[in-house]
């Protein structure tokens, strides 16, 4: 992760308040991010016509997020939580952008998708009270891929005096 601690927080932070205003008023594991989504006023449309290439993409002006219905629902949702971190974290559109600019964008919105399906509130507890730190278990709870529960619990260790 090429982000400095102050943008990793800053993006952690941002996920916590679209949380704490569009979640439901109790926050569990899994996260509904269609739930999230929709209390932003987006729509979360499958598109199964499209290329395996094709993850994701936002529409802001017709409050859209579309997704490949052909895609594994881990990758679904983490497709849907990180189009909702650039909606988050106000970014511009691709176009306005440099190639440069896209990429950083888009590891601001991969940190801020992780908090928004894997709420740190919801994970420390697991991480440091010792319930569980499986992560094949945690994955299962959370709803998202081993894969997205080990960058997480990473991310945690790399920047814990940061977020906890």
């Amino acid at each position: 992760m090429d982000l400095s601690p102050e943008i990793f927080v800053k993006c952690v932070r941002a996920a916590q308040a679209a949380l704490a205003k569009h979640a439901r008023e109790s926050l569990t594991a899994p996260v509904d991010i269609e739930c999230v989504a929709a209390r932003f006023g987006f729509q979360v449309v499958r598109v199964h016509s499209a290329s395996d290439a094709f993850s994701g993409l936002v529409s802001p002006k017709h409050k859209l997020i579309g997704v490949n219905g052909n895609h594994h629902s881990h990758r679904q949702r983490f497709t849907v939580a990180h189009e909702l971190g650039h909606i988050v974290l106000n970014h511009p559109p691709e176009s306005r952008c440099t190639t440069e600019e896209i990429a950083d964008y888009n590891r601001e919105a991969d940190v801020c998708a992780s908090e928004l399906l894997i709420p740190t509130q919801l994970l420390a507890p697991h991480l440091f009270e010792s319930r569980t730190t499986a992560t094949s278990t945690l994955s299962k709870l959370f709803d998202v891929s081993e894969e997205a529960m080990s960058l997480k619990i990473q991310h945690i260790s790399d920047y814990r005096l940061a977020v906890r």
